[in-house]
């Protein structure tokens, strides 16, 4: 930064003496106090900051002098603020008025605005094994030099890489590079760009490179994007599989490793592990500069400078496995883990006993393992063998394979010519797509995967993990019915309608289009309330012998022992969806009188029901006047008149909501729950407006936004929510929100959330 100088020059009294004679100007040289101490004379001070030099610092003047100063600014700094005097800034001059009494001029300085430094964008455009490395810049200067610089760890620039581990440097490079060296040389390596032209010199970002951007478990699934980890898939028990979200960004992800509840993230800053942290899934050892990362089950290993460490359900087992410098290591708890070090492969089974050593097999790379063979790439070429080390016959010869992923059924192949899968002709998973510039691939237990220019593309059994959320405009409700095993439904409803579907049989059959304001979902029974009138059916399957195909076909059950020609306001229908109540206007209504009925609760007719709801043991309702805020709780056994415990205290209740665990009620400023013991509790809350009790939790609204709490066993594990701007919707019986950005799920298990892939906030 250049100096900033304002020129300030003191001319007062400017005297022109010649011959004994002379004459005064109106703007006179500055005579110092020493110099002239004459009692009609003015003196001008300065103030000023440590970043200013200003000369002189005192003046003294005649009286209607005008005063000009010098001020010079330091280094990195100019002028924020200069006054007094009755003084003006010209360019470089500051100029008093005439002065007639004594002044103070005060000078202050800001940090001089330099503009960022614009870096090359340098970025992996190409990932994989030998020769499949490729680098590019965004924007190409002809007139400059590149070179590339790289090295083991992060952080590296073109002062620093020969002091990190195996840095060096490729010289007036042109890009893109395809980096020609064997991929071991690369693997998990940081490069960064220097641009010369003539004598400056600047840096790009900070690449790495990996070949494991897409990583899953038992049809859960997770990928790298950028800085963040998107992961999609099953929920709980397999039942309703929506996408997920990842619960923070990772920045400079270099692996990732998903286990059944549980993931990892190896990053610049090391490994971080987040989920269901029973049997110290989480509980992440001492790394030192850890290199690689793999999962299965509850157990994850690391290898790092001094070895392999593991942590979690069976680590004691896999800790006491000696290998000499490993490299790469995979788990599979129903076949073999085996690593890759100095000796070649090692293999063990879950008690820590070495079962397998191939020698031969030096310097490989891209271990893999399914439940039937495990596979490796050594010598060019890919090598495959049981769990007792009997090889495996490949049918197809690969060109130059970089990598090598196996599940139950097939073994897939990225190389020179894209990616090939042989093995279970009748499995889909031989089925390859198009793909573009395939990088990087990932086989799980029933569907393979790639990434390539276009991002990710999976094939094979993917239901198990592409069940998505729809794409929903305003959504309204949402309903998952968890209990139907191989057939689970979900309904949603927004400004278009209501649809739903199931897993097994596509979407289901209405006679018309609703657009319901309340839905209740229950083992293939469906409630709806539309404009005031209550619908139910029950979903049914449906085929011809012209469509042959399975459909779900709606069909209308009759309600006429709980219909009393109100206005329906809500449904319930039980959790195995044989008795059906409803709220009217004027009262509650349940199907008592069916036989089949796993409820029986008695009709009740007030006018004053302001918030009801039940599960399989009680009903609980809000009753009193909203106008004259008067309100009381009262809970009434299942299949009697009996009245339930409700805590003493309640003030102004708004609303009461009952799960199959705890009752929670929404006052002003917080919420009161109690248990089936009737223990009681409460969770302060800033102008609550909505709270729902679900099984495994209860989740509330309020100014700070989302919260929600574990309930019963669950007590003390955390939950991880999606990141949802303004919630202006908790859904009933599924814990789901509508924020802003649309509908987002999410679980107590596994603890991660639930959003649509396309609007994820991470």
């Amino acid at each position: 930064m250049v100096n900033v100088k304002i020129i300030i020059t003191i001319i007062v009294g400017l005297l022109l003496a010649a011959c004994g004679g002379g004459s005064e100007s109106e703007e006179s040289k500055a005579t110092s106090p020493q110099q002239n101490k004459s009692e009609n004379n003015f003196t001008i001070s300065t103030q000023i900051d440590k970043h200013v030099r200003i000369h002189p610092q005192t003046a003294i003047v005649k009286p209607g002098a005008i005063a000009t100063f010098e001020v010079t600014a330091d280094a990195g700094y100019q002028i924020n603020l200069i006054e007094g005097c009755s003084g003006a800034l010209t360019n470089t001059t500051y100029k008093t008025a005439p002065i007639n009494a004594n002044c103070t001029i005060s000078v202050t300085t800001v940090a001089s605005l330099v503009a960022p430094e614009k870096k090359e964008q340098l970025s992996v455009v190409r990932l994989g094994y030998p020769g499949r490395i490729k680098l590019d810049l965004a924007e190409h200067d002809q007139t400059a030099i590149y070179n590339l610089y790289y090295a083991k760890e992060s952080g590296v620039t073109n002062e620093n890489y020969q002091h990190l581990r195996k840095g060096n440097v490729l010289k007036n490079v042109n890009f893109p590079i395809e980096l020609p060296a064997a991929w071991n040389d690369f693997q998990n390596t940081y490069f960064i760009a220097e641009k010369v032209v003539g004598h400056v010199k600047s840096l790009s970002n900070e690449v790495t490179t990996t070949h494991q951007h897409i990583a899953g478990n038992w049809g859960r699934l997770c990928a790298v994007e950028g800085s963040s980890i998107s992961c999609w898939g099953d929920t709980r028990y397999r039942s309703h599989k929506i996408i997920a979200q990842q619960p923070e960004i990772v920045d400079e992800i270099k692996q990732l490793a998903v286990g059944t509840v549980h993931q990892c993230s190896l990053s610049k800053v090391g490994v971080t592990c987040w989920g269901n942290s029973e049997d110290e899934r989480l509980a992440v050892p001492e790394l030192s500069d850890p290199s690689f990362i793999a999962i299965d089950g509850s157990t994850s290993c690391a290898i790092d400078s001094k070895g392999m460490k593991c942590w979690g359900e069976n680590a004691s087992a896999h800790n006491r496995v000696v290998l000499q410098n490993p490299k790469e290591v995979k788990l599979n708890d129903f076949s073999q883990n085996c690593a890759i070090d100095d000796s070649g492969i090692v293999c063990w089974d879950n008690y820590g006993n070495v079962k397998l050593k191939l020698p031969e097999l030096k310097a490989s790379h891209s271990l893999t393992i399914s439940n039937r063979f495990a596979c490796a790439i050594s010598d060019n070429k890919v090598a495959c063998w049981t769990k007792n080390g009997t090889p495996v016959e490949l049918e197809s010869i690969f060109k130059n394979p970089s990598q090598v992923t196996v599940n139950n059924a097939s073994i897939c192949v990225l190389d020179d010519t894209g990616v090939k899968c042989i093995g279970d002709q009748q499995h889909p998973g031989q089925n390859v797509p198009h793909l573009t510039n395939p990088r990087s691939i990932f086989s799980d237990d029933q569907y393979n995967c790639a990434i390539d220019d276009n991002g990710s593309h999976c094939w094979g059994r993917t239901e198990y993990i592409y069940n998505e959320l729809p794409r929903l405009t305003n959504p309204t409700q949402v309903a998952f019915d968890s209990f139907t095993g191989e057939n689970p439904l979900s309904c949603f409803a927004d400004e278009s309608g209501l649809e739903c579907s199931s897993n097994s049989y596509g979407q289901v059959l209405f006679d018309k289009q609703y657009y319901p304001d309340d839905i209740s979902l229950r083992d293939d029974n469906l409630c709806i309330v539309e404009n005031g009138k209550l619908e139910c059916f029950e979903l049914v399957k449906e085929w011809s012998q012209e469509d042959p195909k399975i459909r779900l076909q709606a069909r209308p059950t009759n309600l006429d022992s709980i219909s009393n020609g109100s206005a329906a306001r809500k449904s319930y229908l039980s959790w195995e969806g044989i008795s059906v109540c409803a709220l009217y206007t004027g009262g509650f209504l349940c199907d008592s009188d069916n036989s089949g009925a796993d409820w029986s609760y008695p009709s009740m007719y007030f006018d004053n029901i302001l918030s009801l709801d039940l599960s399989e043991d009680r009903i609980c309702m809000v009753r009193g006047y909203q106008q004259i805020n008067s309100r009381f709780v009262q809970c009434i056994k299942e299949g009697t008149h009996e009245e339930l415990f409700v805590p003493g205290d309640l003030l102004t209740t708004k609303s009461v909501s009952v799960g199959a665990i705890e009752t929670c009620v929404l006052e002003l400023d917080r919420a009161v729950c109690w248990n089936r013991a009737n223990d009681v509790y409460s969770k302060p809350l800033v102008n609550p407006t909505q709270l729902k009790v679900y099984t495994y939790q209860a989740c509330a609204v309020d100014d700070n936004g989302l919260s929600c709490w574990p309930l019963g066993s669950n007590e003390g594990k955390g939950i991880t929510l999606p990141s949802i701007q303004n919630v202006t919707k908790l859904m009933e019986d599924s814990t789901c929100a509508v924020g802003e950005d649309g509908l987002f799920c999410w679980d107590i298990f596994p603890y991660y959330g639930y959003g649509q892939r396309d609007r994820a906030l991470y």
